[in-house]
């Protein structure tokens, strides 16, 4: 009997650890450029900058890192993509007992998050929710024990100095209560630039 699994239509994420190093260089940099930016707290446990964090001149090295880390991945995806803009970034900080509720990135092609600094008990977690929306029609009971990505509906990444999370924007995304005193993030999406298309094709566009 043969047998051939297909794992078709992939929903690709990517965690990424900057060499430690690099993360203890940026940090400093990052979090006085996240203060120049910050915006009137609408909530006492919510504080978030303006959306052009990417445009401060002292993290240039660090905005460049990862336009290079997106584009070798995309490429090796084999998307013919040859150059990438970021058209928005922002910083956010959760405080004790705040969350934040699920929801994609419209009007973007990759979207990412990196953790600028540590914190206690690395909570927070980002949280990855299936996009397709019939996978949970039904749900039959797992085997005692089992658990794999074929099973789970949810995938959570622990908040770390130097990580750096890349993820399709149209994947639904959350943050986890923060259990600790406070959680910088900072987010950001990415757009192809240039001329999108097959040569001939009237949905060709240029961006």
């Amino acid at each position: 009997m043969n047998i051939e699994r297909l794992e078709l239509f992939p929903t690709v994420v990517w965690c990424i650890d900057a060499p430690e190093q690099l993360a203890d260089v940026w940090e400093q940099p990052l979090m006085t450029a996240i203060e120049s930016k910050l915006l009137p707290a609408q909530l006492p446990e919510h504080h978030q900058t303006d959306s052009t964090l990417h445009t401060v001149p002292e993290i240039k090295k660090f905005v460049d890192w990862i336009k290079l880390t997106v584009q070798s991945q995309v490429n090796g995806l084999g998307w013919q993509v040859e150059n990438l803009d970021i058209s928005g970034m922002w910083a956010t900080r959760l405080s004790f007992g705040a969350t934040h509720p699920m929801h994609n990135h419209p009007n973007s092609w990759i979207s990412g998050v990196y953790y600028p600094t540590q914190y206690p008990g690395h909570d927070g977690e980002l949280m990855l929710h299936d996009p397709r929306p019939a996978a949970s029609m039904f749900v039959p009971n797992k085997m005692p024990g089992a658990s794999n990505r074929y099973l789970s509906n949810t995938f959570s990444f622990k908040s770390q100095k130097g990580r750096m999370i890349l993820f399709p924007s149209y994947l639904w995304h959350g943050v986890h209560t923060i259990r600790s005193n406070s959680r910088w993030s900072m987010s950001f999406d990415i757009l192809p630039k240039g001329m999108l298309g097959r040569s001939g094709v009237e949905n060709r566009v240029i961006l």
